[in-house]
């Protein structure tokens, strides 16, 4: 298990549990960011990535946004072509009347997690 070196615990975070018997199939643990990580994982079709994020809340400063969105760009950059993808974790999205997922949203949908044009 990862621990923090410094005394003060992290006010956010994020986590993935294994199950024992799939501890030998993980081949890459990363810790991207306070709010990312993921896993590589061997599978008999070939290799799933699992992503777990925590999005910042619409609450969170300008920066930190920039930030998380940069990390959650470049972690799905990293991941090898043919490689399975799950993402898991709270993403703090909005679905706006304007979504291109649901059609009864509230608002304007979250631009950070709009589809890609």
């Amino acid at each position: 298990m990862a621990q923090f070196k410094n005394s003060e615990k992290p006010k956010q975070g994020v986590d993935i549990a294994v199950c024992n018997t799939l501890l030998p199939c993980v081949e890459q643990l990363l810790f991207v960011y306070l709010r990312l990580m993921s896993i590589r994982m061997r599978t008999r079709p070939g290799y799933t990535t699992v992503i777990s994020a925590y999005a910042p809340t619409l609450l969170a400063s300008g920066k930190d946004m920039d930030e998380f969105y940069q990390q959650r760009s470049d972690l799905f950059s990293s991941i090898p072509i043919g490689n399975d993808v799950a993402l898991s974790g709270d993403l703090n999205a909005r679905i706006g009347a304007d979504s291109w997922i649901i059609r009864f949203g509230v608002g304007k949908i979250n631009e950070k997690w709009a589809a890609p044009a």
